[in-house]
């Protein structure tokens, strides 16, 4: 998960330097390769961690910041594109690094399965 988030961000970061076309394909590669590895991750990371009582409301709660990144996205686009491009990438870096250092990969002892 935290390498696929970390890969969106570099693309991301990519994106806003002028590096040309074939730049411009690799950040686009990058950005696609990490979020094909992070998005359906997030959601059973989610899953893994909530407790079977609050499961549901715990993926509800994802879903929901989750789809208000797109609408707060394009709200903030609209204000200046190439600033929110970079400032989302190294977000995304830094929201990967932090995740790593805070919450580890695993599934968590307590609900390991048998």
């Amino acid at each position: 998960m935290r390498g696929g988030v970390a890969l969106q961000g570099l693309g991301l970061l990519l994106l806003t330097l002028p590096l040309g076309f074939g730049g411009a394909l690799l950040a686009a590669f990058l950005l696609g390769l990490g979020t094909s590895m992070a998005y359906p991750t997030l959601i059973a990371w989610v899953a893994d961690r909530a407790p079977l009582e609050a499961r549901a409301t715990a993926l509800g709660l994802y879903r929901f910041f989750r789809d208000g990144g797109y609408v707060l996205g394009a709200l903030l686009a609209s204000a200046g594109p190439e600033g929110l491009v970079g400032g989302v990438g190294a977000g995304l870096v830094l929201l990967a690094w932090a995740t790593g250092k805070r919450l580890g990969e695993g599934r968590p002892q307590s609900q390991a399965r048998p």
